[in-house]
C-alpha cells in the first residue's frame, strides 16, 4: 500500500496532464488529506503518467524517418485546421507531457508534416 498527502499529490499534478489528481483519487481510498493506493493501482498510475521520453538515439531515428518520408513525398504540409485537429488530440493525450510526446519524442513540428501520423493512432 502506498500513501500520499494531498499537498504532494497536488504538487505532482502541476507537471502532469489535466485530470491527474482526480484519476489518482478515483483509484484509491481518499480521506480528504491522505490517499492510499494499492500496489497495482500505483504501478498503473506510474506507467500512465511517467515523464520518460524515448532516448536520444530513438528520437533521432524517428526524426530521420519522418523527414525522409516527408522529403520523398514532396514536402507536403498540413493546413492550419488539420494541424489544430492533430494538436487537440495530442494535448488531450496522456502521453503528451510538457509539450512533448513521450511515445515518439516529438514536439508540435510533426503535426505539420502531412506524411506523419500519431504513434498511438489518434490521428
Amino acid at each position: 500500500m502506498k500513501r500520499f498527502h494531498i499537498d504532494d499529490l497536488k504538487r505532482a499534478g502541476e507537471t502532469r496532464p489535466a485530470g491527474y489528481v482526480t484519476d489518482c483519487i478515483s483509484r484509491g481510498k481518499f480521506d480528504g488529506t491522505w490517499l492510499e493506493l494499492d500496489e497495482s493501482q500505483f504501478e498503473f498510475l506510474k506507467q500512465r503518467y511517467s515523464n520518460s521520453l524515448p532516448g536520444v538515439l530513438e528520437m533521432l531515428k524517428n526524426f530521420s524517418f519522418s523527414v525522409l518520408a516527408w522529403l520523398d513525398a514532396g514536402f507536403p504540409v498540413t493546413d492550419k485546421h488539420k494541424f489544430q485537429e492533430r494538436m487537440s488530440h495530442c494535448i488531450a493525450c496522456f502521453d503528451w507531457i510538457d509539450h512533448r510526446c513521450r511515445k515518439c519524442g516529438c514536439y508540435a513540428l510533426k503535426q505539420w508534416l502531412d506524411t506523419e501520423h500519431c504513434p498511438v493512432g489518434k490521428w
